[in-house]
């Protein structure tokens, strides 16, 4: 695709995108969920087939569309286009849809390879209008975890999903979003917390400071606030899906009801950079049903 096109195609889904707001809350019934795809286009378009076979009713991608992988353009490219032509296209943000994140991970150093810095405001203007979060009742998904309020090792109240719209409504689709670490709070922790079962409540983590592993008793807190049963997530390198569940983390893989991952935090991770598997998760919500599948298998 060359520069005008791809500029064209990132112009048009920002702008439908920017009618989104940061909180999509989908009724299809019938998902497939998609995590870091990483300039693996080709995964993109397994998922998307895979989607066509299984006749899905909305597939979401939580995030990292670039960096690490090969062909961050050609990704998000054609992320760009299925979700303007094909509108069981979803698109959330992940932490790497941030100009500083590129300049480091890889798809800053792509874009001059190719001669296409100048897309970079086109690049921004659509990192700013990805949506954080999706709820598909009972599922929370988003591409790293929950925030917290004090962020301790002791217990305190969960973010309602209304007072995380409200943050989100501050910095959304202006450029102070752009910054997915210093930017907000709030949206800090959605992109970059990680679950943990080593920890009850909070705890802080290596990823950097103010970021935070969260345990079994907040994301359970945060779930029964919101009357969830499950949040579904990305952002770690694992082998396709896994399930952590108060004191146990076990592979996803076959079918499985909604009622063995109550009260559990899902990560599916969909890239092939890391050299293990690539997978992505359908919820078949009416019938209470849940598959694992993975690329190439």
């Amino acid at each position: 695709m060359v520069a005008d096109s791809l500029e064209e195609a990132l112009a048009r889904a920002s702008e439908k995108l920017s009618g989104m707001g940061p909180v999509v809350e989908l009724r299809e019934r019938r998902i497939l969920v998609v995590g870091d795809t990483h300039g693996y286009p080709e995964v993109t378009r397994w998922a998307l087939s895979l989607g066509d076979r299984l006749g899905v009713e909305a597939v979401v991608f939580l995030g990292d569309y670039v960096d690490r992988g090969p062909d961050g353009v050609g990704n998000l490219a054609l992320l760009a286009e299925a979700l303007v032509e094909d509108r069981r296209v979803y698109m959330l943000r992940g932490n790497h849809e941030d100009p500083y994140m590129n300049q480091y991970y890889g798809f800053a150093d792509e874009l001059k390879a190719k001669n296409l810095t100048q897309l970079y405001p086109a690049v921004s203007s659509l990192y700013q209008y990805l949506p954080i979060i999706a709820v598909a009742k009972p599922l929370f998904l988003v591409h790293g975890g929950i925030p917290c309020r004090k962020c301790s090792s002791t217990r305190e109240e969960a973010w309602r999903i209304n007072e995380i719209a409200g943050e989100l409504g501050k910095v959304w689709g202006t450029r102070k979003s752009l910054d997915t670490y210093y930017g907000n709070k709030v949206l800090r922790h959605l992109l970059w917390n990680d679950p943990s079962i080593e920890v009850e409540w909070y705890s802080e983590s290596p990823r950097g400071p103010g970021i935070y592993y969260y345990g079994p008793a907040a994301w359970g807190m945060f779930l029964k606030e919101n009357n969830l049963k499950a949040i579904v997530r990305a952002h770690e390198k694992v082998d396709a899906a896994l399930a952590a569940c108060d004191t146990s983390i076990r592979p996803l893989s076959g079918t499985l009801s909604l009622e063995d991952i109550a009260g559990c935090v899902l990560t599916v991770f969909s890239s092939l950079y890391h050299g293990e598997g690539a997978g992505a998760l359908e919820f078949i919500l009416d019938e209470g049903r849940i598959h694992a599948y993975r690329y190439g298998g």
